[in-house]
């Protein structure tokens, strides 16, 4: 039997796959600008989480948006190409970036939650149960409530 916790990993990461927006693309570019500079490393020095796991860097994403779009836009001609498509265009392109952000954070949050309590050592089968069954009605409420028919 596989560990449930790669198993609510993998089918998160499978998922995030289908859409049309690469989240893992966009958090590599971002952290590859600032990386290869300490001055820019330091310009945000102020983010507390590390780019190290995709939750906790759309996360950063997600609450940083307005200063990170701004630092962008700062950047004028310099910014590269794939930022500045991502970050500065004006209008419908912003709000499906935007949009997708949101939507990653919302829905990663749940199965980064699945995934810690999986993760306990002291977890029986019957709780591993419980815990995807608690999973699909946070799920389901979340369909019903932002989709209603």
């Amino acid at each position: 039997v596989k560990c449930p916790a790669h198993i609510a990993h993998n089918t998160f990461k499978h998922a995030s796959d289908q859409l049309s927006v690469d989240m893992e693309i966009i958090v590599l570019k971002i952290y590859s600008h600032f990386s290869v500079s300490t001055i820019r490393r330091e310009e945000l020095w102020y983010l507390s989480t590390r780019l190290f796991s995709l939750n906790p860097a759309v996360n950063q994403l997600f609450r940083n948006s307005p200063a990170i779009t701004a630092y962008f836009k700062s950047l004028g001609e310099s910014c590269p190409i794939a930022l500045k498509n991502m970050f500065t265009e004006d209008g419908v392109d912003a709000c499906i970036m935007e949009t997708y952000i949101l939507f990653f954070h919302n829905v990663a949050c749940i199965f980064d939650e699945l995934v810690r309590k999986l993760e306990e050592s002291k977890l029986c089968i019957t709780d591993v149960y419980a815990e995807m069954c608690h999973f699909k009605m946070k799920m389901l409420k979340r369909i019903v409530l932002w989709f209603p028919s």
